[in-house]
This record gives C-alpha cells, structure tokens and sequence, in this order.
C-alpha cells in the first residue's frame, strides 16, 4: 500500500453502528431469502414426481392440488416474511 493509499485510507470516515446494523439486517435477509429459496428448491425436487403426466393420482383434484402445491412454492420467496411457513403438501 502506497503513502497515498494509507493517507485516504485514514481519511475515510469510519461507519456508524446504525450504518453497520442496516448493512447486518440487508445481508441477513438476504442469507435467509437463499436458505428459503434452497429450502423450496429441495421441496419442488420432491414433488416432481406428482406431476408427471402418467402418475397414478386417485382424482383429478388431487393432481390439481399437487400442481397448486408447487405454483405456491414457486411463488413463496416473493410473499415470504420471517413467520410464513411454507405451504402444506397435498395428501395422495
């Protein structure tokens, strides 16, 4: 590091706490969006098997609900807020 560098280095003003709770709070809902996201994606792998064309469903409600189940986990990280949980799976 150069003279110069350090010099500007110093000079910087320092950030406050409420700068650096605000930068905590952005990084940790951003963090938490991925785990939610990483969670979703493992429940649509799971479920992927409920909407092949040719699987057995016992009515056609029940398929209905299975495709319902997954456009809601699709839709889930943008309507998420710490509390919501994730909707329930449809029973076969």
């Amino acid at each position: 590091m150069s003279y110069f560098e350090l010099f500007e280095f110093r000079n910087t003003p320092k950030p406050t706490d409420e700068d650096l709770q605000e930068k905590w709070n952005e990084k940790k809902e951003e963090y938490d969006l991925n785990l939610l996201r990483m969670e979703r994606d493992e429940l649509l792998i799971e479920s992927d098997i409920y909407v092949l064309q040719d699987f057995p469903h016992k009515t056609s409600e029940t398929k209905e609900a299975w495709l319902n189940y997954r456009q809601a986990l699709r839709d889930f990280p943008s309507i998420w807020t710490p509390g919501i949980n994730f909707p329930q799976k449809p029973t076969n």
